[in-house]
């Protein structure tokens, strides 16, 4: 017993038989595990060093698999055991007083427990890399580490894993890269690298030629329309930029910035480095109060109240700055277009008919998906569709609606705030089954959103964070990811403790009103949660969380044919601190 970290006395009841098991390499009976249900649950909880000890010395071999199967079951029903991933069970100890104090891991023992890093840059990065081994370890680096609460009480469990790259000692060995394919019938399959399906390309949205000529179209006409929009030196500066090098092309282009008292710059995203953007200086003339309302007045819309615009006929927005006098100083022209056939990778999931939220930071790409969505499930799934366009920018802001949304339908709105009332018009007026909203970001809005799942209606909708840990920290959408609050555990309870503050947990309290919850981290990188309500449990309980990667990287059978995109898949398990 002291070599499993745990000093036996009379107040402890231990089974001898379950230590000398997986020394004597003894099975365990269907009777025996059904019994040791309740000890793993509370081994796990009272003491999780000798539970974790238990469960590195035990084998596969000493649990029969009809007995595995049964275990497994029990054990989900309950939802109570938080690492028993292959059916190990290790059913120690039981205390009716506090346990002995359990010494403290060794740093060497930690650092043994955790696989080999790699970080999300090498799970998916550029388009140019080689396709992956079969042996590669998949993991994320610190970036997919939620938001913390420093001020709720969590278990004290969850104080030693704060890390993404953080595994538990029973994780099985992540598996094999896949690659994404779909059937004549848009059904979903993952297979083989190395398989000949592999190389064939996918093209679920059915995108024909002439769809593809008329997108060109659009966003060229869109791009000359932008250019028209400056003065002849910064359009002619753009333009030469984007001839002599690569790196400041239109199709990089983010956003132009406009200052009074300043010169004119340009912002390019960098594919190498997606958190850094490459800034240009346009020319040498600074700029005056002149020219921010020559601009706004000879190319865009009218600002509304939230000092936003857009040029007319385009997606491109336009942002003012203003002084304390209402007058414009300074204008963010954002750079916008629609990216025909972007939702392919995510395809399987508008399909099926789910709930979806888009979870991402600005400028990630959350409005793109969800325009082409809006084309995909109208136009190719044949689903009546209705946007409620806030800000104008699926759309674009203009009375007739731009053709890279297909046949949808969409509402504009005069305010920010009407945005929950907007939802519950079409839900009342139109009779839709699929409602597409852009920014779910308010209580207002969150409750607004529920209402509508609970009336039966489909909901696409994006909202800002950067991962699933700031989805659930995030009180305004308290409605929508299960109304978490805190609660004393049962535990306590039952033992009739008088000081319950280290017993302090999460809990979710309802169903999430979404299915699945995507973490767009870039253009061509997203992480996957298709159990939203499994997903935020485990989160709650300081569990790691079995999620999807995908990624989109070019590929080609030989020299001579022309690389094409193709969707990679990896299940990892991520380890998220709230």
């Amino acid at each position: 017993m002291e070599d499993y970290g745990v000093s036996p006395s009379q107040d402890e009841l231990v089974s001898m038989a379950t230590l000398q098991t997986p020394l004597l390499q003894l099975g365990y009976s269907e009777r025996q595990i059904s019994a040791l249900t309740d000890w793993a649950r509370l081994s796990s909880k009272i003491v999780p060093h000798l539970y974790e000890k238990m469960l590195s010395t035990m084998t596969s071999k000493q649990i029969t698999p009809a007995c595995r199967q049964s275990q497994e079951a029990t054990l989900l029903h309950k939802g109570e055991v938080n690492a028993i991933n292959v059916g190990y069970i290790a059913a120690v100890v039981s205390s009716h007083h506090k346990c002995s104090k359990v010494p403290k891991k060794s740093k060497k023992a930690k650092k043994s427990m955790k696989a080999p890093p790699i970080s999300v840059e090498e799970i998916s990065s550029s388009s140019h890399e080689a396709a992956p081994s079969s042996d590669r370890r998949q993991e994320v680096d610190g970036s997919l580490s939620g938001s913390c609460r420093p001020d709720q009480a969590t278990p004290s469990s969850c104080e030693s894993s704060g890390h993404p790259e953080d595994y538990l000692p029973s994780q099985p060995g992540p598996m094999q890269s896949k690659v994404l394919h779909y059937g004549e019938d848009g059904t979903p399959t993952f297979v083989d690298c190395a398989s000949e399906q592999a190389t064939r390309q996918i093209n679920p949205c059915q995108i024909s030629v002439e769809i593809a000529g008329e997108f060109e179209r659009w966003n060229q006409q869109d791009t000359d329309q932008f250019l028209a929009s400056f003065d002849s030196r910064t359009k002619n500066a753009l333009k030469q930029l984007a001839e002599e090098d690569d790196s400041f092309s239109l199709n990089l282009l983010t956003e132009v910035i406009m200052d009074v008292g300043r010169k004119p710059s340009a912002r390019y995203y960098q594919p190498t480095d997606r958190d850094q953007l490459k800034v240009k200086t346009l020319h040498d003339r600074v700029l005056t109060k002149q020219d921010m309302v020559e601009f706004l007045e000879g190319n865009c819309s009218p600002v509304s109240t939230d000092h936003r615009a857009a040029i007319t006929g385009t997606l491109h927005r336009v942002g003012v700055l203003v002084n304390r006098q209402r007058e414009p100083i300074g204008i963010t022209v954002k750079f916008q277009h629609a990216v025909l056939g972007c939702i392919t990778p995510l395809f399987d999931l508008i399909r099926d008919g789910q709930s979806v939220l888009f979870l991402g930071q600005p400028r990630s790409g959350k409005t793109t998906l969800l325009r082409e969505a809006a084309r995909v499930l109208n136009d190719v799934i044949g689903r009546r569709v209705v946007i409620i366009d806030t800000l104008n920018e699926i759309g674009g802001d203009d009375d007739i609606s731009h053709p890279s949304i297909g046949g949808a339908r969409r509402m504009q709105l005069q305010r920010r705030d009407l945005q929950p009332t907007a939802i519950k018009e079409v839900v009342r007026n139109h009779s839709t089954p699929t409602i597409i909203v852009d920014r779910i970001e308010t209580g207002a809005d969150a409750m607004a959103a529920l209402a509508a799942r609970q009336r039966g209606i489909r909901l696409l909708a994006s909202a800002r964070g950067r991962t699933l840990g700031d989805f659930i920290t995030n009180s305004h959408l308290d409605p929508i990811n299960g109304h978490i609050r805190r609660a004393v555990a049962q535990q306590a309870l039952q033992n009739g403790q008088r000081d319950v503050s280290d017993s302090v947990i999460l809990r979710r309290n309802r169903v999430p009103a979404f299915d699945v919850i995507v973490e767009v981290q870039d253009y061509r990188r997203w992480i996957v949660h298709h159990h939203t309500a499994e997903a935020i449990d485990a989160c709650l309980r300081c569990d790691p969380v079995d999620a999807q990667v995908r990624r989109v990287v070019m590929r080609g059978n030989d020299v001579k044919t022309e690389p094409f995109p193709q969707v990679i898949v990896d299940e990892v398990t991520l380890q998220y601190s709230i």
